[in-house]
């Protein structure tokens, strides 16, 4: 266990395997190992065909950390990708460049076009053409960065940022 409570951090396990949908009756965590709790685990274990004896012995405590360890990572934000660092030994994307993050770029100028009005229809040709120029320049002037139509690291990361916080809007 982590150094905190280990009974109420049985019953935090238990909590959130309760709200993710384990059939298991929801604990209030207080570490206090309580009746709510002896049945909570009961009933876990009878879910995983363990012996159903309301005590978290070495393999309930296993089980009940794994089903946790998986509830986190599938309730976990999704791993970011880096693409562009493969081009920082040349530090930024200029005209004519050919190459697989264009189309990032394209797909990120794209999707954040509607909120960023002064953008052009992009294409995703891959190159770094003309009108991705013109888009990079016009995102860079809104967010206020010198207007090289260039990606460097600085534009694309207000460019993630952006992208991150239209797809994630109320």
């Amino acid at each position: 266990m982590t150094g905190q409570n280990p009974i109420y951090e049985i019953q935090q396990y238990l909590r959130m395997l309760a709200k993710d949908g384990y059939q298991i009756p929801l604990v209030i965590p207080d570490g206090i190992y309580g009746e709510e709790t002896r049945t909570a685990v009961q009933v876990f274990q009878g879910l995983l065909g363990l012996p159903i004896t309301g005590r978290v012995d070495y393999t309930t405590w296993q089980a009940l950390r794994a089903a946790y360890d998986e509830v986190q990572r599938n309730n976990a934000l999704s791993s970011p990708i880096y693409p562009f660092e493969e081009t920082l030994l040349q530090g930024r994307v200029t005209e004519g460049d050919a190459m697989p993050l264009i189309y990032i770029i394209q797909i990120i100028l794209r999707t954040i076009g509607v909120a960023y009005q002064n953008l052009e229809q992009q294409e995703l040709s891959g190159v770094f053409d003309e009108n991705t120029i013109r888009n990079v320049r016009d995102f860079q002037r809104v967010n206020g960065i010198a207007a090289t139509g260039e990606v460097d690291k600085k534009t694309w990361n207000r460019l993630a940022e952006a992208y991150n916080k239209y797809l994630n809007r109320a």
